[in-house]
């Protein structure tokens, strides 16, 4: 009986025992990760989300088919040119990974629209609005003139109405274009003011020598004259300057400096040295048969009769339209061997425009 006892109440704690035992989380089985993705196009902008199910996403790594890669669960990526892209994401859940795959295909937008700003009487900034990415602009201004800027000025030389056209070129070679029309009615022009301590000049650039004529502006509008020296004057001769040597030197001294580059000669026989002639420096014959301009040095003929013994012989690029006093004054001051002033005569540059009627009015210079 005591044996038959002991049997039972072994029995009842093993039943209990089996009956209180707890889960095991090992033995539950792991729910599936699983990676999706939506897209959204605009031009050549996707925005992606991916999506998931199953356990938390640690990171989703993305190869968008045009060889870029991204990381995020969501992302925006713009492609280069219209076509069809094959994505792949993959999404990484602990030890595990799901790959998603779907083609991508999107369109480069076009258009363009173009719109005018009147900055002088003749000289217009140009905008254009427009749609997607171009990588090349080519503007046409209506005068035989063209651009590749994005954002071009343009002064015109002469009164009428003008068709500008713009050509865009997008990656995948697809273009748009657009035009639209200005009218000029009135000119104007950009001259140069020189000033020294003997006051100021102004000159009018011709025309007929427009690399001088744009070379002098250039240099001019950059600053690249100004505290340069008046470094060479002839007395009823010449006033030459414009050597970026002189700028450093203490005494002003110069005569061999320049920017790095001649200008080939526009030596036109009916611009000649008359008082007030600007005119481009150069080189002797002898090494120069060309006669190319200096890029920079530049002379002003000081006598009242000029130098006509120096036509045909430089480019006349310029004339004095506002301060022949200063002219001569310059021409008087006190030099040193080799025609240098004992002073520094320094000066600065800057570029002023004026309408044909404000030349007329106040200088009294028909151009």
């Amino acid at each position: 009986m005591k044996e038959l006892y002991s049997a039972l109440l072994l029995g009842l704690l093993v039943v209990a025992s089996v009956g209180c035992k707890k889960d095991d989380p090992k033995d539950d089985p792991q729910p599936v990760a699983r990676l999706s993705f939506t897209y959204e196009v605009q031009g050549l902008a996707v925005q992606f989300r991916a999506q998931t199910t199953g356990p938390a996403v640690d990171s989703v790594t993305w190869d968008f088919g045009d060889g870029q890669r991204g990381l995020g669960v969501s992302l925006t990526h713009t492609y280069q040119r219209s076509g069809s892209y094959a994505v792949v994401a993959v999404g990484h859940f602990g030890s595990q990974r799901d790959t998603a795959r779907q083609t991508v295909t999107v369109v480069q937008p076009t258009g363009v629209t173009l719109t005018s700003e009147r900055l002088h009487p003749n000289v217009f900034r140009f905008r254009a609005a427009v749609q997607g990415r171009p990588t090349a602009y080519a503007w046409d201004f209506g005068d035989g003139q063209t651009s590749t800027d994005t954002l071009p000025e343009h002064a015109y030389e002469a009164a009428g109405r003008y068709t500008v056209r713009l050509i865009l070129t997008y990656a995948g070679a697809e273009t748009a274009q657009a035009s639209t029309q200005v009218e000029v009615s009135e000119l104007s022009w950009e001259l140069v003011r020189l000033t020294v301590p003997q006051g100021d000049m102004l000159i009018w650039l011709h025309r007929e020598t427009p690399l001088h004529r744009a070379n002098f502006l250039k240099l001019s509008r950059e600053g690249f004259y100004d505290g340069t020296s008046f470094h060479r004057i002839v007395r009823g001769f010449v006033n030459q300057g414009g050597d970026p040597l002189s700028r450093n030197d203490p005494n002003g001294a110069g005569g061999t400096g320049g920017p790095g580059y001649v200008i080939p000669a526009e030596i036109v026989p009916t611009l000649r040295h008359v008082q007030g002639a600007v005119a481009a420096a150069r080189t002797s014959d002898a090494v120069n048969p060309r006669r190319n301009s200096s890029g920079s040095q530049f002379y002003i003929s000081a006598p009242k009769g000029g130098t006509p013994q120096l036509d045909g012989a430089y480019t006349v690029f310029g004339q004095v339209i506002d301060g022949l006093l200063v002219v001569e004054a310059l021409n008087e001051v006190p030099v040193t061997t080799g025609d240098r002033p004992i002073t520094p005569v320094r000066m600065q540059a800057r570029v002023e425009r004026y309408t044909a009627t404000q030349l007329r009015e106040q200088f009294n210079f028909t151009p």
